[in-house]
């Protein structure tokens, strides 16, 4: 039998929150996660602006970053200090791609700051680790609840045995 305490105040929206992180335990990617539980991801549109603007070498059509960038898809637009604002033609890896434009390029050194992203999943950061704090909190909940159901089993057999113990000697006493 569980005691009738009153739970810790928790968002409505975490009850349960102990099953969904056993069902993350397997995800590999944002996708995998939003599968799992939609409001954990959130879905990114339109431009987005390096924190950290990448130096970048130009070459006729084809650029190459000085490092990765995992936002590039075919199709988007990726904007220069320089140069402007050009659509990717084709993605070769994290650090090189085509573009195709109708302006005049500059050859040479160049800075990538802005690119256009559809449809990139990211991990809410704020909502997973109040999942998770939500988590430990069933967890040392359902600690608590069989420690405190053991505690008050024991007590009660003890009680018992008092009892059953009075009831003997009463009956004892009544037979004298």
């Amino acid at each position: 039998m569980k005691d009738a305490r009153i739970a810790p105040s928790m968002p409505a929206d975490m009850h349960g929150a102990l099953a969904t992180v056993q069902a993350l335990k397997t995800a590999r990617n944002a996708q995998e996660i939003r599968a799992v539980r939609k409001d954990l991801v959130d879905v990114m549109r339109g431009n987005l602006v390096l924190d950290q603007p990448i130096p970048v070498e130009f070459s006729n059509y084809l650029i190459k970053l000085n490092g990765p960038c995992t936002f590039l898809t075919e199709g988007c637009k990726v904007y220069f200090e320089k140069n402007g604002g050009a659509v990717i033609k084709e993605v070769i890896d994290e650090t090189n791609f085509t573009i195709e434009t109708t302006e005049n390029l500059t050859d040479g050194a160049d800075t990538m700051t802005v690119v256009e992203v559809k449809n990139v999943h990211t991990v809410n950061d704020d909502k997973l680790i109040l999942l998770s704090l939500s988590a430990i909190r069933e967890v040392s909940d359902n600690i608590l609840d069989e420690t405190v159901l053991k505690k008050i089993d024991a007590r009660m057999a003890t009680i018992e045995k008092f009892f059953m113990s009075a009831l003997t000697r009463l009956r004892r006493l009544e037979n004298l």
